[in-house]
């Protein structure tokens, strides 16, 4: 779905940015409130594959942040200090700390991978985020990036996103609802039918070289501590008898 319709949402209209949630609860450094101030300590983190910003109304948290952003070995530890470290936090807090607001997507992410052999739950490689409404609107692919060495042809590819840790076996119907049409196909068909408009790159990876997969990676969110325990993904997990 064309994403535009955000730029119209009440919650984007109020605070002139829109935000959404990472898997974590934060973990600044606890010298992150006394540098940025206590306006910034919050319970959850941010995750940055996809973020609505008005340029006008946020110039001066912009500016910030791109000094933030221009010394990384000092304010990625200061801000995230955990999972994802990197630029994700720098944003959010650079808003709290010039007194501003930012608008967030109160419905968390869900996890979108496949079925591990040795591990409860999902090995997730996919943040799957919503709408202000709550419906399937993002799909943040993290971990095992697409490339395009998709394999020639749709026979010989392994779908990445099979069960997900909210919606178990129901996600790949309810991706393609969302997105009008079997997603996963339309990515390999867009690949494979105009493979010379992406570049010529050598495959990078020995398993790219296969015409099988690709090869599934992702991650459990059992395996790391510090799992916001307020978002619906924590909570199904405990409710299936999972201990986070």
């Amino acid at each position: 779905r064309n994403p535009d319709f955000l730029f119209e949402s009440k919650l984007y209209k109020k605070h002139g940015s829109v935000f959404w949630m990472d898997f974590w609860n934060s973990s600044s450094a606890p010298d992150c409130q006394r540098i940025l101030g206590q306006q910034t300590l919050l319970q959850h983190s941010h995750e940055s594959g996809q973020m609505l910003v008005n340029k006008t109304r946020m110039w001066d948290a912009l500016m910030l942040a791109l000094y933030m952003n221009s010394f990384p070995s000092l304010f990625y530890p200061l801000t995230v200090n955990y999972m994802g470290m990197g630029d994700k936090e720098t944003l959010p807090m650079a808003i709290l700390h010039h007194g501003m607001t930012y608008g967030l997507i109160k419905e968390g992410p869900d996890s979108v991978g496949h079925a591990s052999n040795d591990k409860p739950a999902v090995s997730g490689n996919t943040m799957m985020q919503h709408c202000p409404a709550g419906k399937p609107l993002f799909m943040h692919a993290n971990l095992g990036k697409m490339t395009t060495h998709f394999p020639a042809h749709w026979n010989n590819y392994v779908r990445r996103w099979q069960v997900s840790v909210l919606h178990g076996r129901a996600i790949k119907d309810l991706i393609n609802e969302y997105a009008g049409t079997d997603l996963e196909k339309w990515l390999h068909d867009l690949v494979t039918e105009n493979h010379c408009l992406f570049g010529g790159a050598k495959p990078k990876y020995w398993h790219e070289r296969l015409g099988i997969g690709p090869l599934c990676s992702g991650f459990n969110l059992l395996d790391h501590p510090n799992l916001n325990a307020n978002l619906q993904v924590c909570k199904k997990l405990v409710s299936l008898g999972y201990q986070p």
